[in-house]
């Protein structure tokens, strides 16, 4: 490595001031530092806006992926991607591209123009900072222009002359800054080099600042997501060399910096942060100090700890030139300049909304590391925010929580396990313990819980491509980064998966619609299309939905759609004496019914009735069997849905205006264990439930499963522990399981 320790010798009258240099300006009218009682009015207007350009993007993508869904109520949607350095804004960018709009064609595309919040951190900070501040620009010309090559030799990996030349300016912006009377650290640095490794411009975006972005084209005309970006504080006092999983977590975004924990529960506007701020106002302001370059670098300082524990032995010029690291010592001594520093804005500050004692009115700085060092490694609490409203959160997780360096779910645990009291009560759904459920694919959380947001999680997964590189590899040849681009495509886009896209939308979309029975078409199935690998021929079936009609409606089209296929098997090659009927949720409640009715019950009509509408065989999921005992059966932890009031999709399905306990004999027609009686012919079950499901209650399968039985009837059962509804929450191995017991039980009665 070249020296430069000369620079380090410069007089700082020598030094002209740079552009990373804060500088003086009025201050502003409003004022500087108020407390979080909800989120700013400059981004709850800002937001309004968003809000209608978000629900068309998302209206027009529902288009495509679940036609028949109502749409007259539509979600907030929010993005998080995880830290994880440079895999991180890899598999994370790829994930963005697959849902943009004007950068794919996978049936993702246009989810990403539906966003209202995009959060970023540490590894997905610097993404979020690349897009955002450059006025959003595809992730295919991010890569194309700027990462395949600066990726593979740039400023964090070369000596080259113009490297050298790089480092010249960032020591001299440092000495700059310092001269000035603003506290530096290797924070500068970090996140100067970094910049230059991310950016678009060729200087790393050196002018750019977080709030600049407010200004931007996209930003102004709603185009584009609020752009969210957390750190942690750390009670630098307390000798600590990382923060506690509790510590308080900054947030940076357009219009403010600030904290929602108790004990802070303020924020100063973005634009003057770095000003002298005393008891919430400032004579003098400054404007300037929240670079770009500075804020993606303090989302990821994570030097503290291995500058603060000395007995790892780490050589801090292994990672910068020793002469930057003598400027930085230069102003700020070792251990301080391992963590990121900006002036105290709430200083002296009492917030009326803080519920605890002010951890940092009495301190002249701020210190901030990486998120990811109290193991929230995905910015997930701001998002839960009451005011914000989102209501449904796409995670993105990179997290290296296992030796393999892939995620286990960590995130989610805490996250669950810090919404449990105060404002953020109930605001995140109930997930399995870290490591005790998939992260192979996609997993839904909370799309039982009403109060919850939903939260659809997209781990990262070598679906195409070795993903699990260290955080530490700062170099990847063009080649490389390509792959894990496009592997964070098949993340996105669950490996390619056809019908992917809605059963994405049905995640989205479930609790605006009310449910089951109420939205989707054949043409939006989520049927196992592996299934057709082994000669299997399948079949959609469409029926009516409560919105059009109520019971029998739906069972008596599923009938006659039975008889108009076995009527016309030829046609297709079918085998007419060899159906199943195959159905998850209420569709599995359809397909039950298809298997204990006959002629006799009364729901055959309309056309070809000199066909028969019988089945050989059922396959349902996590279907209800007993609707009146819904309610009785459901988890009694707060977080189930409730089947029994006028206005749930059980009521509305058997059109049961005051609730279906008002009607029972009109719900127990609907109900398939009623037509399961000892000596009537029944085909053979398999049923399968997850045992921990809050929307359709496990015991519905087990009474089916028992009624079967008794009856004399063939019937397998398979639950599935851990799993919530959809299967969440199941492990691969369990996952394996099902399809090789739902394979079994599918030759043994077609044939193989």
């Amino acid at each position: 490595m070249l020296s430069l320790l000369f620079l380090s010798l410069a007089p700082a009258s020598a030094l002209a001031a740079s552009s990373y240099t804060p500088v003086p300006e009025a201050c502003p009218s409003s004022p500087l530092v108020r407390s979080a009682d909800g989120m700013s009015d400059s981004e709850a207007t800002w937001i309004t806006g968003r809000k209608a350009v978000a629900d068309a993007a998302l209206e027009t993508w529902l288009a495509t992926a679940l036609p028949t869904v109502d749409t007259s109520s539509l979600p907030t949607l929010a993005l998080s991607i995880s830290g994880g350095g440079f895999r991180s804004l890899l598999t994370g960018a790829g994930v963005i591209q697959a849902l943009d709009g004007r950068d794919s064609s996978l049936s993702t595309a246009g989810l990403y123009q539906a966003l209202t919040y995009h959060a970023g951190l540490s590894g997905g900070a610097w993404l979020l900072s690349a897009i955002a501040a450059e006025n959003w620009p595809t992730i295919s010309s991010l890569r194309d222009d700027v990462w395949e090559t600066q990726l593979a030799g740039g400023i964090l990996n070369s000596s080259s002359a113009t490297t050298v030349n790089d480092y010249v300016e960032i020591a001299s912006d440092i000495m700059s800054k310092a001269n000035a009377g603003f506290p530096v650290s290797l924070t500068d640095p970090w996140g100067r080099m970094l910049s230059y490794q991310v950016m678009l411009e060729s200087d790393g975006a050196v002018d750019v600042t977080m709030s600049d972005i407010a200004s931007l084209s996209n930003f102004t005309s709603y185009n584009a997501p609020f752009p969210i970006i957390t750190a942690s504080k750390i009670t630098y006092s307390n000798g600590e060399c990382a923060p506690q999983t509790d510590e308080a977590i900054y947030e940076f975004n357009p219009y403010e910096f600030g904290s929602w924990s108790d004990d802070i529960s303020a924020f100063v506007q973005s634009e003057y942060l770095g000003s002298n701020i005393s008891a919430g106002s400032a004579s003098e302001c400054v404007t300037g100090f929240d670079k770009i370059d500075w804020v993606l670098g303090s989302s990821s300082m994570l030097l503290n700890e291995y500058i603060c524990n000395t007995s790892l032995g780490f050589d801090i010029t292994s990672m910068f030139p020793s002469s930057i690291v003598a400027v930085v010592e230069e102003y700020t001594p070792d251990p301080d300049y391992g963590y990121a520093l900006v002036p105290n804005p709430f200083k002296g500050y009492n917030s009326t909304t803080a519920t605890e004692t002010s951890s940092v009115s009495d301190l002249d700085d701020l210190y901030i590391v990486d998120g990811g060092e109290s193991s929230r490694n995905v910015p997930i609490l701001p998002l839960l925010e009451p005011t914000r409203n989102v209501s449904v959160l796409i995670i993105n997780d990179n997290s290296a929580d296992t030796d393999e360096a892939f995620p286990n779910g960590m995130s989610l645990v805490l996250a669950y396990e810090e919404s449990q009291t105060g404002r953020l009560a109930g605001r995140f759904p109930a997930v399995p313990a870290a490591g005790e459920f998939s992260t192979a694919r996609a997993q839904f959380f909370g799309c039982d819980d009403a109060d919850a947001v939903t939260v659809i999680y997209l781990p990262n997964s070598d679906w195409t491509y070795a993903s699990n590189t260290t955080t530490l590899q700062l170099t990847y040849t063009a080649d490389e980064t390509d792959s894990m681009i496009s592997n964070g495509n098949q993340i996105a886009a669950q490996g390619g998966d056809e019908y992917w896209g809605a059963c994405l939308a049905c995640g989205i979309m479930l609790k605006e619609v009310g449910g089951a029975f109420m939205f989707g078409t054949k043409e939006s199935p989520l049927m196992p299309t592996r299934l057709l690998s082994k000669g299997y021929a399948i079949a959609s079936l469409d029926y009516r939905l409560s919105g059009d009609a109520v019971f029998p409606a739906s069972v008596e089209d599923c009938k006659s759609a039975v008889r108009w296929l076995r009527a016309h098997a030829g046609e297709y090659g079918l085998d007419a004496d060899r159906f199943v009927a195959f159905g998850e949720s209420a569709g599995g409640h359809q397909a039950s019914m298809l298997g204990v009715t006959t002629p006799a019950d009364g729901f055959d009509v309309g056309d070809h009735l000199d066909v028969s509408s019988a089945v050989q065989g059922v396959v349902p999921y996590y279907g209800p069997s007993d609707f009146l005992q819904m309610d009785a059966q459901a988890p009694q932890d707060g977080k189930s849905q409730r089947h029994d009031p006028p206005e749930s999709p059980e009521s509305l399905y058997i059109g049961a205006p005051d609730g279906i306990q008002a009607v029972p004999e009109k719900t127990a027609r609907a109900n398939p264990i009623t037509y399961i009686s000892a000596g009537k012919k029944v085909p053979p079950f398999f049923i399968s439930h997850g045992v921990d499901d809050h929307l359709v209650p496990y015991h519905q399968s087990v009474v089916l499963d028992e009624a079967l039985k008794k009856a004399g009837a063939p019937v397998k059962f398979y639950p599935v522990e851990g799993a919530d509804h959809l299967f969440s929450g199941m492990t691969k191995e369990q996952s394996d399981e099902l399809d090789r017991k739902t394979d079994e039980f599918l030759a043994s009665v077609l044939g193989s």
